[in-house]
């Protein structure tokens, strides 16, 4: 597992941190388990930190999948925000762009950011 979660209760966020070498089946799994922690915190702000993570851009089915499989199955909220802190890896940044890119043509609230406090400040600004 190269992921964890965190719930930050005094900024009611869920955030999802991937770290390491990450597989698809990682993708699939931190996201589902974001998903049902939003239902079960009653969030519909996250974060998912990508920073330290380390992945093939040959993930990008995978990463399709989360959108067009994960998120459908776990019932995720489409009318959640989601901001998304960039990797420092090439090749997974590049993924993160094209998770933007597939979760804005699908109409999620998603942005990506190069760091942690501007992406928990853009959330905590939504309204």
């Amino acid at each position: 597992m190269a992921w964890k979660l965190k719930y930050h209760p005094t900024l009611s966020i869920v955030e999802l941190i991937f770290f390491g070498d990450s597989t698809g089946k990682d993708f699939v799994e931190g996201a589902a388990a974001r998903i049902r922690m939003g239902h079960e915190k009653q969030v519909s702000r996250f974060v998912i930190n990508a920073r330290d993570v380390i992945a093939p851009r040959t993930q990008a089915l995978d990463v399709h999948g989360v959108l067009s499989d994960t998120y459908p199955d776990n019932h995720a909220n489409p009318d959640s925000s989601i901001a998304v802190v960039t990797a420092r890896d090439p090749d997974a940044a590049k993924l993160v762009e094209f998770f933007e890119s597939s979760a804005l043509n699908r109409g999620w609230r998603v942005r990506v950011f190069d760091n942690r406090e501007s992406a928990i400040e853009w959330l905590q600004g939504l309204d």
